[in-house]
């Protein structure tokens, strides 16, 4: 009797890679749902920051005041703090007939929050012909947080003359600094 070398694989052995395989999935897939949500978050962040550029940047080449305001519809300016929702950048004395440039809204593809705090007025900060932030605004922090709290935050902030800086912890807790080198805080 001949017996022939049979090729493939027993139906243990197949299980057996499934189940190896499966283990490895089971510890991929929480480190790639952080990595997408920490570059997500730095995407936003930086989205916003080049926003603000822009807007300074218009200030001074236009010789003309420019507005960054939040908005609930992408086309005028809202009171409210609520930045994720979109922006718009528009000259001062034509705010909601001719924008400049207009911020898409960031809740649409992440659970963000943006806010501003420390501005006269949260929902519009304003760049003057010279590039720095009007009379009534000294200096501010934008803060982009998510699910994860404070320790996964990402901020911005705006000094006095209009210069944007992406904030960074100080005091080595793990989560970064306002304006005033205090703690972010999330909404």
């Amino acid at each position: 009797m001949s017996t022939k070398n049979s090729q493939g694989f027993t139906i243990v052995e197949a299980l057996v890679v499934v189940a190896i395989g499966s283990i490895i999935m089971a510890m991929a897939i929480p480190s790639y749902r952080t990595f997408v949500m920490n570059n997500q978050m730095v995407a936003d962040i930086n989205y916003f920051n080049s926003a603000l550029q822009f807007a300074r940047s218009q200030a001074i080449r236009d010789q003309t005041n420019v507005r960054v305001c939040a908005s609930n519809d992408m086309s005028t300016c809202s009171s409210n703090n609520t930045w994720e929702n979109g922006w718009v950048i528009c000259s001062a004395s034509q705010c909601g007939t001719q924008n400049l440039k207009v911020g898409e809204d960031i809740s649409n593809h992440s659970e963000a929050k943006l806010r501003s705090s420390n501005f006269t007025n949260n929902g519009i900060i304003e760049f003057t012909t010279d590039g720095t932030l009007t009379n009534n605004d000294s200096r501010g922090t934008f803060v982009l947080c998510d699910s994860r709290g404070n320790r996964y935050a990402k901020a911005i902030i705006v000094n006095a003359v209009g210069r944007t800086q992406k904030a960074f912890d100080q005091n080595g807790n793990d989560i970064v600094d306002d304006h005033n080198g205090n703690n972010v805080i999330c909404p």
